[in-house]
């Protein structure tokens, strides 16, 4: 199993699975992108991964300088599996408090509503002390980090920007995974299941471009490092979702949710 690694000064790769062989195992096959961010006996983390993965990511992250007292903060992109149900695991381990949007942070706590929304069928609870809504500010290790509410892949999805030694970094979760393997603007699975929505999603990825970043770290696949770059995933992202749009009489060939109300009540 391949060990964390370093993209820049500031922020490590320190978890996922193969992604279909895209890239090495840092953690757990099948688990999504876990990211440390910090520094200096601050850090925090990005996402959990699966639970057989979570003593991998803390030796990657030990790899990096950050022992588990070291780590603050778990923030949460999104509820899906791949990405949380190592969080009651770390919290154990590290001491840290968990941070997600409302409807995750209900979900993941038992709130039966919440879990069927976003469709959660884990038996295992768990508490976030910190519920980031839109705008919100959240330190990831001594880096300011605004929270954006960017649903669409799922209705409880938020991505972290902010400054990480000069470059602006935005950590996207599923919403916006990018151009990866030779595939261009490579987004999460929309599924009615969890009330997926691409016309959200891509005024979703409208607000991440907005913010005209240097580092994109997805969910899944490899980072995305360089403006150029980063502007290209988006880009190719809105152009694959406004496709879809296009296609006549979507909303009756796939379960999604175009044109319900926001579950979370934005």
């Amino acid at each position: 199993m391949a060990k964390g690694r370093r993209i820049v000064e500031g922020v490590w790769w320190v978890g996922c699975g193969s992604w279909g062989g895209l890239t090495d195992v840092l953690s757990a096959e099948g688990s999504g992108n876990v990211f440390l961010i910090g520094g200096a006996g601050d850090w925090a983390l990005i996402d959990a991964g699966k639970p057989d993965g979570v003593d991998a990511v803390l030796a990657n992250a030990a790899d990096a300088g950050a022992k588990p007292a070291d780590i603050a903060r778990i923030v949460l992109t999104h509820s899906h599996g791949d990405h949380a149900l190592g969080l009651p695991a770390l919290k154990a381990a590290t001491g840290a408090v968990a941070a997600a949007a409302p409807l995750a942070a209900d979900a993941l706590a038992g709130d039966a509503r919440a879990r069927e929304t976003l469709f959660i069928r884990q038996a295992e609870t768990v508490d976030v002390e910190e519920v980031l809504a839109d705008g919100d500010e959240v330190a990831l290790g001594p880096h300011a980090f605004t929270c954006l509410h960017t649903p669409g892949h799922i209705p409880d999805a938020i991505t972290l920007v902010g400054d990480v030694g000069g470059r602006a970094v935005a950590v996207t979760g599923d919403t916006a995974i990018g151009d990866q393997g030779g595939i261009e603007g490579v987004h999460g699975w929309l599924d009615g299941h969890w009330h997926s929505n691409p016309r959200r999603l891509l005024a979703s990825i409208g607000r991440i471009a907005d913010r005209r970043c240097d580092l994109m770290l997805p969910g899944h696949g490899r980072p995305i490092v360089g403006r150029d770059a980063v502007e290209a995933s988006l880009r190719h992202c809105a152009d694959r979702l406004r496709r879809l749009l296009a296609i006549p009489g979507l909303g009756s060939m796939m379960p999604l949710d175009l044109d319900g109300p926001d579950p979370t009540g934005a």
